[in-house]
């Protein structure tokens, strides 16, 4: 199939599920997409003795208000929390594909993990085993470049941001929140500078143990914004974040889509649907094609 012909151009994609008022990466937030009809984007993650589980935060704080990591906790202690308070659990992907069982298509994000050399293989090893319409995306190009070697007729795409400004700050502000960023400056008084922003961003980066693993990880910053490795990947489609489009490297081909995250509004919607062949988008609800 080729990306024209897939959901990735055709049906809009919700952001973690349909999660207003229910838990963000959950069975019930899946199934009110289902629903609606709507595709799904949703996060892989493994844990520490393996699992492979649905949730975008490695920090479990934010979710499940408990303290510690998805990469250092087992699957068994992760089995037992719940998600903000509700009767929710983190899903393993392998749950999570048997229940949505070709009811939706899925937009799965492959987490950077650098310590796990084979994270993609075991990704890939558990999607080929399911039947339902599906595409693969992730931040790191060789995580796209090995999706192609180890089945090439998935359709696979690169995600990026470009500039840090304030807005992209705000819309990544549940992965900053794995650090310890003080909340204050998100709620600064007419909003953050650039000066807040770079300082966030940098703190970011150090606490996370980026800076040690990525020794020039403002060189990597510039290599995702401007996806220099695409000529190499040759990715399906891009995913983009909105804030920074329109972007003359995340224009539409013939061969290669472009998808925008994360929307959050109609008037959003208008404004980028020249631009992108579809959208990743939260809060509202946007139009079908």
């Amino acid at each position: 199939m080729t990306v024209r012909d897939s959901f990735l151009c055709k049906t809009p994609i919700a952001h973690r599920g349909l999660h207003e008022g229910v838990p963000e990466n959950s069975r019930a937030a899946f199934a009110r997409a289902i629903e609606e009809g709507y595709a799904i984007e949703t996060d892989v993650r493994r844990t520490k003795d393996g699992t492979l589980v649905v949730i975008h935060d490695d920090n479990l704080k934010r979710m499940t208000g408990t303290e510690g990591k998805v990469s250092r906790t087992s699957y068994r202690e992760l089995a037992d929390l719940r998600l903000c308070g509700t009767e929710e659990k983190i899903m393993t992907l392998q749950e999570f594909l048997e229940y949505v069982d070709g009811r939706a298509p899925v937009l799965l994000e492959v987490k950077d993990l650098y310590t796990v050399v084979n994270f993609p293989r075991e990704v890939v090893h558990v999607m080929q085993q399911y039947r339902g319409e599906y595409a693969l995306q992730s931040f790191n190009p060789f995580y796209v470049h090995r999706f192609k070697q180890l089945a090439p007729d998935v359709l696979r795409g690169q995600l990026a941001v470009g500039i840090f400004s304030p807005e992209v700050l705000v819309s990544c502000r549940d992965t900053l929140e794995d650090f310890d960023i003080s909340p204050e400056i998100f709620a600064c008084e007419g909003g953050l500078t650039r000066r807040q922003v770079k300082e966030a961003v940098a703190l970011a980066a150090k606490q996370s143990g980026f800076t040690d693993t990525h020794k020039h990880w403002k060189f990597d910053a510039w290599a995702i914004k401007t996806m220099i490795m695409n000529f190499i990947t040759k990715p399906d489609f891009v995913s983009y974040c909105c804030y920074n489009l329109p972007y003359r490297r995340a224009r539409k081909k013939e061969n290669r889509a472009v998808l925008a995250w994360t929307i959050q509004s109609e008037a959003q919607a208008e404004r980028l649907r020249p631009w992108v062949d579809n959208m990743i988008f939260e809060n509202f609800r946007p139009r079908k094609a």
